[in-house]
Parts: structure tokens; C-alpha cells; sequence
């Protein structure tokens, strides 16, 4: 059985994977970072590769859903190893969190800087009504207040119930 790097844990895309160990992370705060860039990727390399699997599995990496998402970039989160990883045109960042709070801080700076996007729109042509839902982000978090308490923040800042 292969033995786990403790400052790394994978992503699950062996290449990838191969990269990071033999880069040593700048460490910033209380998280390590590694940097690439690629030219000719495309956000969809992560989507196809990465292990998208159900939330309920903590292994599983979950797209964050932002209205800024595109071929040219997407965010990604794997709450078990307190892992986020960014595309933006080529540029691939893989933050490692150390500790559960260290995490949830960092999930609550994407959710002030990045609007959700709608997972599905659902069209009412008899009561010619539009409804969007929302993906739930509290099961990102190890502590599900801290998200509660950022709504609750944005519910005052713009006025809203």
C-alpha cells in the first residue's frame, strides 16, 4: 500500500498528483499552496478527472458553483483533506488547509467573493413563473454556522428577509 505524503494529500489525477509532490508548496498562513500554469487545458480536464462523486462521500471533490464559471475557470472542493483547487485560464492553484477552520475561513472568503449560480432553472409557463434553485453550500463547511452567519450578514447588508 502506497504511504500518503503528510503535507500532500491527492487529488486523485495521477499527473497532477505527480506535479505537486515534486513542487514544494509556499506556505501562506495556515495553508500550503502549490501554483502551475498549462497552456491548451480547460477547466474540463478537472471536471472529467477529478473523483466527482455524491457529497455524502468525504473523499469526493464538489464543484463550487459561482456565476463566474466557464471553460476558462472553476473552483473545486474536497472537504476531507480541507482541499480547494482553482483554474483561471490556465493557471491552476491547489490550496491545503490546515486545520477545519482554516478551511471554513477560506469557504466563506469564495461564497463574499463569488455569487452562486443557479443550479437549474425551473419554468411555470401556466403561471408564467421562473424559479431558481440554488446548490446548498453549508455540507462544504465542517462548521455549517460560519456559512449561516455569512447569510445572515448579506441578508443585512442588502436589506433582505
Amino acid at each position: 500500500m502506497e504511504t500518503q505524503d503528510p503535507q500532500f494529500a491527492p487529488t486523485g489525477i495521477k499527473v497532477f498528483d505527480a506535479l505537486v509532490r515534486e513542487k514544494e508548496p509556499e506556505i501562506r498562513g495556515r495553508s500550503k499552496v502549490w501554483r502551475f500554469s498549462f497552456d491548451g487545458m480547460s477547466r474540463y480536464f478537472f471536471d472529467l478527472n477529478l473523483q466527482l462523486t455524491p457529497e455524502d462521500d468525504p473523499a469526493s471533490w464538489v464543484q463550487f458553483d459561482t456565476e463566474s464559471d466557464a471553460w476558462y475557470f472553476g473552483r473545486w472542493i474536497q472537504r476531507r483533506d480541507r482541499m480547494i483547487l482553482c483554474y483561471a485560464e490556465g493557471d491552476i492553484t491547489l490550496t491545503l488547509y490546515d486545520s477545519a477552520e482554516a478551511y471554513d475561513d477560506a469557504l466563506v472568503e469564495l461564497c463574499e467573493r463569488y455569487e452562486p449560480a443557479a443550479a437549474f432553472t425551473a419554468f411555470d409557463f401556466e403561471e408564467k413563473t421562473m424559479t431558481r434553485y440554488y446548490e446548498d453550500r453549508r455540507p462544504l463547511f465542517y462548521d455549517s454556522s460560519k456559512y449561516d452567519a455569512f447569510l445572515a450578514e448579506t441578508k443585512e447588508e442588502d436589506g433582505t428577509d
